[in-house]
């Protein structure tokens, strides 16, 4: 069996002037490979920015209650405050012999400070990490729902939903896991989420998004992923199709109408040939 095991922390970031910063830092041990990753999106109304490291990149730090980050492959420095403590860890998968998929959020609302070449930015954001020995194309999942909403009242929510052979779903409110775990009824375009069970009669509303990036991962994440590593990972791996949006929403929440901004995604594990 070959080894596998995967660090990754997102980190991102919404500026005053409405420009999206999302930071991917990971280390990856498959075969005998080690990959330390990194990578910066910014989307801004003058464009899009996007840069990667394969080899060259960093994790982030916890330091004085806070997380840091500092890429200089990438001329990229952050540093996420605020949120109080990390919710506890979440197992998402686990399979007989400790092999298992944990996610835990860091900081559901932080205050950011980040630069990139020098450029200094400002804003609210998250920081979540994920950590997995299982291959993710060996997960019993079909299609996952990821997403962080900030209200412009300091409400904060962040939600996982996994549709296939291994349904479930995760829903923090104000960094506060909602238990039992709600149902998560899902658009498939993106536009909605309505919640059930125990967090019944709220939902959320998409609207103005923009697409940050879409299509097969081998296209947008793994475009510049090492050909060698490439000719490792089974095809079906690298046609799993994403789309992320970013943009005002709305959280419809007992009887009230509480605006913010959210960043989400879809992914198809098994996207239909086309």
């Amino acid at each position: 069996m070959s080894r596998f095991s995967l660090t990754k922390y997102y980190m991102d970031c919404v500026t005053s002037s409405g420009k999206v910063i999302l930071c991917y830092a990971s280390d990856l041990a498959f075969a005998n490979m080690q990959l330390r990753q990194s990578s910066v999106l910014v989307n801004a109304p003058e464009g899009t920015y996007a840069r990667q490291s394969f080899f060259r990149g960093r994790l982030p730090e916890s330091v004085n209650g806070g997380w840091n980050w500092h890429c200089p492959a990438l001329g990229a420095r952050g540093r996420w405050t605020g949120g109080g403590s990390p919710v506890p860890e979440a197992v998402l998968y686990e399979q007989a012999g400790g092999r298992k998929v944990v996610w835990q959020c860091l900081v559901p609302r932080a205050q950011v400070c980040f630069s990139l070449h020098g450029k200094r930015e400002t804003g609210n954001g998250y920081v979540e990490c994920l950590t997995m020995n299982v291959e993710p194309w060996k997960l019993p999942v079909d299609v996952l729902h990821w997403g962080r909403f900030h209200g412009d009242g300091g409400e904060a929510l962040t939600w996982i939903s996994w549709e296939g052979e291994h349904p479930l779903s995760l829903l923090l409110e104000g960094g506060r896991q909602i238990l039992p775990a709600p149902e998560l009824r899902a658009a498939a375009d993106g536009s909605r989420i309505a919640f059930g069970g125990s967090f019944a009669g709220n939902s959320l509303e998409f609207s103005q998004g923009k697409v940050l990036r879409t299509g097969d991962i081998s296209r947008t994440a793994l475009r510049y992923f090492p050909g060698a590593a490439k000719r490792l990972v089974p095809q079906s791996i690298l046609h799993l199709r994403e789309t992320k949006w970013a943009g005002v929403a709305l959280f419809l929440h007992g009887g009230a109408a509480c605006p913010g901004f959210s960043i989400h995604e879809v992914v198809h594990f098994h996207p239909p040939c086309v």
